[in-house]
């Protein structure tokens, strides 16, 4: 339901950016006819209300878990409240909205960038703890060797390291081919280039010894974040896809992507950033769940998980994954925005210089961040840099 409610957000916010730049009877709008502002202003207030719902039902459901998973006709009409009020707001409010969002949707980012990092490091531990396994004889061949009839998770881990080289060497030959005309463009796919091999090389050193396929997730991430800067580059002569095109196909799916995209990056960043800042063993007993009603009784909504279910969510879970799922309803308001641009850019959602160094600086913090995870452990070698999270299970 939350996917739902994020998904329906961005719709309504593209209708009321692109749908002839519809004027809202109620609204308190001041923009002179203008239709980049109108439909801009529409955005920022479907973004403001989504992200306040996310953070009212976030601060409620700590103390009431039942609100989290339940309630859904009280939680629709705070919806639709927030929804009114935002209209009611005049520009001058969002116009530091705008400054904040471009901060926060910074962050989201940063905090992607993160989950991305962990999730590499969490695969590597685990398909090393089945090679372990597989040594000792503690588990199913069936369960690993799937590719090769001896060493099958060695023999797994290399092909899915070269798979990833592969994926992302072609994507920066791909690039240079076709977009390599502008020296711009040369500089972010070379020096992305460049990037990964310094990543490789000191994460298959010796003294550091994380493997390849680390700096090959990495790698691949890299490739598509610098492809994502120069397709928001409001150059043509570097960026094919600023121009101008009337084509609603194109455009429909466009946007498809991008409802689909930020709806997923959001889920998957609220799911899995818990992680990041748990500090309790995962291998700790849940709470025993009250045994004062039979499971199913009333109390608890149709569909709704049981009170034992509820109390594996680790503690402050609830309000950490509605947190992040209202950064991600603030990230919408620049994603269709052009970062808070008000310069004509056709039907592009997504291109303008802002959004290009945004991308692409992105991409160097993201290096900067797993290089960091590479070298910490030997600059600072008297903390505990041992992770006893891994998402995929021991």
């Amino acid at each position: 339901m939350y996917l739902v409610y994020i998904a329906l957000s961005f719709v309504l916010a593209i209708v009321l950016k692109y749908g002839g730049q519809i004027d809202v009877p109620f609204a308190f709008m001041s923009c002179d006819g203008d239709d980049i502002c109108l439909g801009n202003q529409n955005v920022y207030r479907i973004s403001f209300a989504i992200a306040c719902w996310f953070i009212i039902v976030g601060a409620f459901s700590p103390c009431f878990p039942d609100f989290h998973y339940g309630w859904w006709a009280t939680k629709f009409a705070i919806y639709i409240a927030l929804l009114v009020i935002s209209f009611m707001i005049p520009n001058s409010f969002f116009d530091v909205y705008v400054e904040i969002a471009r901060v926060v949707s910074f962050i989201f980012l940063v905090l992607q960038v993160l989950i991305l990092i962990d999730l590499a490091y969490d695969l590597h531990e685990y398909m090393l703890s089945k090679q372990v396994e597989g040594q000792q004889g503690d588990y199913n061949p069936c369960t690993c060797e799937c590719i090769c009839s001896e060493g099958g998770c060695k023999c797994s881990y290399l092909v899915l390291c070269f798979g990833l080289f592969a994926v992302g060497i072609t994507g920066i030959a791909i690039m240079f081919q076709y977009l390599g005309e502008c020296d711009l463009n040369l500089f972010f796919i070379a020096f992305t280039l460049i990037l990964a091999v310094i990543g490789t090389i000191i994460s298959i050193t010796e003294k550091v010894g994380k493997g390849l396929l680390t700096p090959m997730v990495v790698f691949c991430y890299c490739v598509y974040l610098c492809w994502q800067a120069i397709y928001s580059s409001p150059d043509t002569g570097c960026n094919p896809n600023a121009k101008e095109t009337d084509d609603l196909g194109l455009i429909i799916i466009g946007l498809a992507i991008a409802v689909v995209s930020l709806t997923y990056t959001s889920w998957s960043a609220a799911r899995s950033g818990i992680n990041l800042f748990r500090t309790d063993s995962p291998d700790a007993e849940p709470t025993p769940a009250p045994q004062s009603e039979p499971e199913g009784k009333k109390g608890e909504s149709p569909g709704s998980p049981s009170s034992a279910e509820q109390e594996k969510v680790p503690r402050g879970g609830h309000w950490f994954f509605h947190f992040v799922m209202a950064m991600g309803g603030i990230y919408m308001s620049m994603l269709l925005t052009n970062w808070g641009s008000n310069t004509y850019t056709g039907n592009k959602t997504d291109v303008s210089a802002t959004s290009m160094w945004i991308k692409i600086t992105s991409q160097w913090l993201t290096f900067v961040l797993y290089l960091w995870t590479l070298t910490a452990p030997l600059l600072c070698p008297d903390r505990d840099f041992s992770d006893n999270h891994n998402s995929f299970g021991r």
